[in-house]
């Protein structure tokens, strides 16, 4: 697993900057690799790409030393464990309406004893015949994984301060089309009392 220099960056007060696809062309992740960019953000969502693509695209950016993260269509810990063993090191999770849902996000990216992600002899892993042991693995994977619950609807408001202080979340993402949606703005964030709302 490559260590992930955005986490780095943002522990550290940096600004992150990225873009998230829906395409499952590699090539563009090591265009925005050798480009600078912190992070690419595959789009599993709103892209029609399945986990077994993915992999070509987390080795383009493992090469050009962008950050591979993803955003996964639903807290499924099965599927979220299929995009980490591939190698994602950060996860933007859509349609998060309550916290139990953060909380099954994070169980779901990180080992134990943060999480309950499961431990198999995979690529992101070095398939366990790397220069970490299992217990050293375990300790870099939840150091080094990033978890970004999308804020895409008013409810999330209500749980908002409990959602940015869970152990284990890195920050939260706007999604300000579906936010403003959910607030009757149907035209789109900059409706003038969306934005003023928000």
């Amino acid at each position: 697993m490559i260590s992930s220099k955005a986490k780095d960056k943002l522990t550290n007060g940096g600004i992150l900057y990225g873009a998230i696809s829906p395409t499952s062309d590699p090539t563009i992740c090591e265009y925005l690799g050798w480009a600078g960019l912190d992070f690419y953000m595959i789009d599993g969502e709103h892209g029609p790409i399945d986990v077994s693509q993915t992999v070509g695209m987390i080795r383009a950016c493992e090469n050009t030393g962008i950050s591979p993260w993803a955003r996964i269509r639903s807290v499924d810990e099965k599927l979220i464990l299929q995009y980490m063993d591939a190698g994602i090191v950060g996860v933007m999770m859509p349609g998060i309406v309550n916290i139990s849902q953060v909380k099954e996000l994070v169980n779901a990216v990180k080992y134990p004893p943060f999480g309950k992600r499961g431990l198999g002899p995979v690529r992101s892993a070095d398939y366990l015949a790397g220069t970490m042991n299992q217990l050293q693995y375990i300790d870099y994977a939840n150091k080094n994984t990033l978890v970004f619950p999308q804020m895409e609807d008013i409810v999330c408001m209500d749980f908002l301060d409990d959602m940015v202080n869970m152990e284990g979340v890195d920050g939260i993402i706007i999604g300000p089309r579906d936010l403003a949606m959910s607030m009757g703005y149907y035209d789109g964030p900059n409706h003038p009392e969306g934005k003023r709302d928000y």
